[in-house]
């Protein structure tokens, strides 16, 4: 089982391996990035096998060397650290004002359980997790819920509706 630890790093507030805690008792891991200063903040939301805490160029790096062949614009301004498959860079959102969840899935990554993507089960777990757009901390307890957001390989921004519902995430 993983440890939870908290560290401001690179201009963010980064939770390393956050608990949640789904509705069946299996403890999914998640790595929370978010502004330094306390408040409420829209959150972008990723959950899925692809590790967490794997970093694209390392985990992906051919496709990684030809993205940013093609698309240069992707890592400028960014160390990117922090960059994994398929999800936003939380280097170019946390200073926007996002938080940027990132949830293994069942059985993958830093996360207990059976691999089953799309199964009712993982589909239940990603709805119950993404209901209310923001992400709070109050007394070292994280609530947190889902703002939708589109980022393009090529960097263009654009929003959708979030929705409604509740959910608490981490140290309880």
């Amino acid at each position: 089982m993983s440890a939870t630890r908290s560290e401001i790093r690179d201009g963010m507030q980064i939770d390393w391996d956050v608990p949640i805690t789904v509705d069946d008792g299996l403890v999914l891991r998640a790595d929370v990035f978010r502004p330094t200063k306390e408040g409420k903040y829209p959150v972008i939301l990723s959950y899925g096998p692809y590790a967490k805490n794997l970093s694209f160029q390392q985990g992906y790096s051919g496709s990684w060397d030809i993205m940013v062949a093609q698309h240069p614009d992707v890592p400028y301004g960014s160390t990117n650290k922090y960059q994994n498959w398929e999800v936003v860079d939380p280097e170019k959102w946390v200073p926007d004002g996002y938080a940027i969840v990132r949830v293994d899935s069942r059985g993958c990554g830093c996360s207990p359980g059976v691999i089953d993507h799309w199964s009712p089960r993982e589909t239940t777990d990603l709805y119950r997790m993404g209901r209310r757009p923001a992400v709070v901390y109050r007394q070292n307890r994280l609530e947190w819920n889902l703002l939708l957001r589109h980022e393009p390989v090529a960097g263009r921004r654009e929003t959708a509706s979030p929705s409604g519902g509740d959910v608490l995430v981490g140290r309880g």
